[in-house]
């Protein structure tokens, strides 16, 4: 698969999900913060694999500079988890990538979604049993 641009709308998606499912630290007003890290990741990964040019870098960049994020209907957890890892596939050309504040925020969002998961609380926390 290629590196793509994702839309806004799969970043609303994301960042609504993240709300609705309680992603620790997340609130409406760090919303916007977190859905331009996001975007800017994004357009910085693709930027790296298909422009080579820091100069187009900063014009794509200025697109998620104005970043604000629209209510957008909450997607099912397994919707949501594919966003995420969609849009951790367009984000991961760039070397920083793994340290980053988005990918941290991502590894949040997937945290939330795995504790709302039907049968989560429910589950055994490990197996007893020879070994």
């Amino acid at each position: 698969m290629s590196a793509f641009i994702v839309s806004k709308s799969h970043i609303d998606s994301i960042i609504s999900a993240g709300l609705a499912y309680g992603v620790e630290g997340l609130t409406k007003r760090s919303a916007m913060d977190e859905g331009r890290q996001l975007w800017e990741a994004n357009i910085l990964s693709v930027g790296v694999r298909y422009l080579g040019d820091p100069e187009a870098l900063v014009i794509a960049g200025r697109i998620a500079d104005v970043y604000v994020p629209r209510q957008v209907p909450v997607p099912s957890i397994a919707e949501a988890a594919k966003l995420v890892d969609c849009l951790e596939y367009q984000c991961v050309e760039h070397d920083g990538w793994p340290t980053s504040d988005a990918a941290a925020f991502l590894s949040k969002v997937r945290e939330a979604l795995l504790r709302n998961l039907e049968g989560y609380d429910a589950a055994a926390w490990g197996v007893a049993g020879a070994a």
